[in-house]
């Protein structure tokens, strides 16, 4: 945006007058995304520098942008693992060296949420004798904590949490970032000192770990730390429970693949006429516009049976009806169907414009490089994050929508999260590192 008036101006060499800025203004304005619009100058007087610059120098100050080189002697990279699948039986993905590192050599910074074990559990219901039932969030198997402490540390630096558990054959590890030494100033040694509840009621971080080398790694290896022989015992003690029987959801064919393994696995989407999907349903990256709708060509549903939100991806159409009658049927769909298409300047594919969806139709081969498809949409649960709710009473179809804008979605309660015989355990660290665990955070002994 800001470059294409850039470069549209006659004489770059001259400041860009006042003239410019009601005009500025007013493309600033248009521009839907926030983060986008804030990335933008607001000043015509700073689209020069911020042109040649790039538009992150509207955010820098003092003695900023550093040269490179400063950067490579005191700064820390956060891009230095790629995450590919793991050859650890049943780790899933893991985080693999995107560059050689020498022992000893930091391989990430991970800074620390700290969160009570208690704002993890998950109420499941009542027992005998009117005992409460919990499981624990998913998120506990992400976290760093220790047996005698209320409290565990989220790492939330990008690739961290695919770091896995190697054991003995670990080839990185954990360690405590300095006050003193920490270049990125994040760290407070004083917190170290303070109790759990404590922590837990600050409104923002301010602890840091540093994954390390403890060997040479080359690239292209994975990093793997040791998780601790608590948090080893648990997995094989799980493992020896585990069976496929435990399973409610598992059939005959096994377990059914998730929203995030057909994603990357399914470049075909089966439509709601052929073989449907277990536990998932499918939602689309489409924004819908009132003005677009053209009332005349309107389906409309009798009060009652509009459908929202999640109910929407249970939708069910009459799966035995006759060949003939349903292609006259999605004739009928597609001739009234909006065509899709990605709004330029606006984002379509986005989270802001997300919405689940039913497919009706596919057309293979329509496009170049992926199927095409029809599909109803609707709003989502309580028209959360929509600009425009699609009518009450309306059907709204929309043709010619790009695989690329579909995305499968687990469906509410059926996530391995929601697995009571998942495995649920924290990160913990090696006999060797028992003191990586403040004593006084240890508030349950």
């Amino acid at each position: 945006i800001m470059k294409g008036l850039w470069e549209a101006l006659p004489n770059k060499d001259a400041p860009i007058g006042e003239e410019w800025q009601p005009f500025w203004n007013t493309v600033r304005n248009l521009v839907e995304d926030e983060r986008t619009r804030n990335a933008l100058p607001s000043s015509v007087s700073e689209i020069k520098r911020a042109a040649t610059r790039g538009t992150p120098y509207n955010f820098l100050r003092g003695d900023n942008p550093r040269s490179l080189d400063w950067l490579q002697t005191n700064g820390l990279c956060i891009d230095t693992l790629e995450v590919k699948p793991s050859a650890i039986p049943h780790a899933g993905r893991g985080g693999f060296a995107k560059k050689s590192f020498a022992t000893g050599e930091t391989i990430l910074p991970m800074p620390m949420m700290q969160i009570s074990r208690e704002a993890l559990r998950i109420y499941k219901g009542e027992g005998e004798n009117n005992s409460e039932i919990y499981s624990q969030q998913q998120l506990l198997n992400y976290c760093f904590g220790q047996k005698d402490s209320s409290m565990v540390l989220f790492p939330y630096s990008s690739t961290s949490s695919f770091v896995n558990h190697g054991g003995k054959h670990a080839n990185a590890k954990i360690v405590w970032a300095k006050e003193g030494t920490d270049v990125t100033g994040f760290h407070r040694d004083a917190w170290m000192e303070r109790s759990p509840d404590e922590l837990v009621r600050e409104g923002y971080t301010g602890l840091m770990m540093m994954l390390v080398a403890t060997r040479p790694i080359v690239k292209g290896e994975e990093v793997t730390i040791d998780y601790g022989p608590e948090w080893q015992a648990a997995w094989e003690d799980h493992s020896a429970r585990w069976s496929k029987n435990d399973d409610s959801s598992e059939t005959d064919g096994g377990s059914p693949l998730s929203a995030s393994e057909l994603n990357e696995s399914e470049d075909r989407i089966r439509t709601m006429f052929e073989e449907s999907y277990e536990s998932v349903g499918t939602a689309c990256h489409y924004r819908y516009d009132s003005s677009e709708d053209n009332e005349q060509m309107a389906i409309h549903v009798e009060p009652g049976q509009e459908l929202d939100g999640h109910e929407a991806l249970g939708l069910v159409y009459d799966e035995i009806a006759p060949e003939q009658q349903r292609k006259s049927y999605v004739a009928y769909i597609e001739e009234r169907a909006t065509v899709w298409r990605d709004h330029v300047g606006r984002a379509t594919i986005s989270g802001d414009n997300f919405r689940p969806c039913a497919l009706i139709a596919r057309k293979e081969g329509a496009s170049p490089n992926e199927d095409l498809y029809t599909v109803r949409v609707f709003n989502s649960q309580n028209g959360a994050g929509h600009s425009e709710q699609i009518p009450t009473h309306r059907e709204h179809y929309v043709k010619e929508v790009p695989r690329r804008a579909i995305l499968f979605v687990d469906l509410p309660y059926t996530s391995s999260q929601h697995n009571e015989s998942a495995f649920r355990h924290e990160i913990g660290f090696p006999d060797a590192s028992d003191d990586m665990w403040p004593e006084a955070w240890k508030d349950l002994l």
